[in-house]
């Protein structure tokens, strides 16, 4: 009778060291996959914030052109119409909401260029000339009405009024305001700080969208690694179960049972 075959003790001991290898190269990709999954996690965080930031550079601009065009219209509004509620509107805008210098805030806290900053400075320092002629043209008209300085807004009071503007008629008071505030050098003016303002946010928007698609590639490599890692434990993971498999099988087999002793 023949007798099964008994793996030798060489193969023995290659199955153990080769379960053992396995058993370490799966602890080490195990901790590469821990890495790769906090990597993820950090390129997923920059992803947004970058996101976050070019959303809120996009809503500053909004904010800063919709805060200058309504103070545009509050104060051609009151030199057309000299109604009172209008220049209420404007101070309001100016003294509470301060849409202008809010956007022009959060824009400077994402750390600009030299050129971008430079824009964002000559487009404050632009807009704040500009309301002083605003002013002017507010406080010139209101006095064509007979309006006294101190029943002004507290603004208006200090604002000098040349000698020369004083002397006019009131009709002639107010289409200097009018002018002031619908002519070719308010215009002007208006351009030059709708120019600037588009230059930085352009920039600053470039940036962030820069930001955003390097964030978005190294979140890409992250999780590439991340299913490579996840790839090779499932195989080390199938080859340990045929290894213990084959193993268990060989244990089982019968032992070779000693022939019968014939009985005298």
């Amino acid at each position: 009778m023949t007798e099964p075959k008994k793996p030798s003790p060489t193969k023995k001991i290659f199955s153990k060291k080769l379960i053992i290898i396995l058993i370490t190269v799966s602890c080490l990709f195990y901790v590469l996959l821990i890495q790769a999954s906090i990597q993820t996690a950090d390129r997923y965080d920059q992803m947004v914030q970058a996101t976050d930031e070019y959303i809120n550079c996009a809503k500053a601009d909004t904010q800063l052109a919709a805060g200058s065009n309504y103070l545009t219209e509050q104060v051609r509004l009151y030199v057309t119409t000299l109604n009172q509620q209008n220049m209420d509107n404007y101070f309001i805008e100016v003294n509470q909401n301060r849409r202008r210098e809010q956007a022009l805030e959060m824009l400077l806290t994402y750390n600009p260029d030299e050129t971008t900053y430079d824009y964002l400075q000559e487009a404050k320092e632009q807009s704040d000339q500009l309301m002083q002629r605003e002013f002017y043209a507010m406080k010139l008209a209101a006095i064509s009405q007979g309006i006294k300085p101190e029943e002004l807004p507290s603004s208006l009071q200090d604002v000098p009024l040349f000698d020369e503007d004083l002397q006019l008629s009131d009709s002639a008071k107010l289409a200097k305001a009018y002018e002031l505030v619908f002519g070719e050098r308010y215009n002007l003016s208006k351009s030059l700080i709708n120019n600037n303002v588009n230059q930085s946010t352009n920039n600053l928007l470039l940036v962030t969208q820069q930001q955003q698609q390097e964030a978005l590639h190294n979140l890409h490599i992250t999780m590439q690694q991340q299913y490579l890692l996840i790839s090779l434990i499932f195989m080390e993971i199938l080859l340990f179960a045929l290894l213990f498999m084959r193993q268990n099988r060989n244990n089982q087999q019968p032992e070779p049972q000693e022939p019968e002793q014939p009985q005298a």
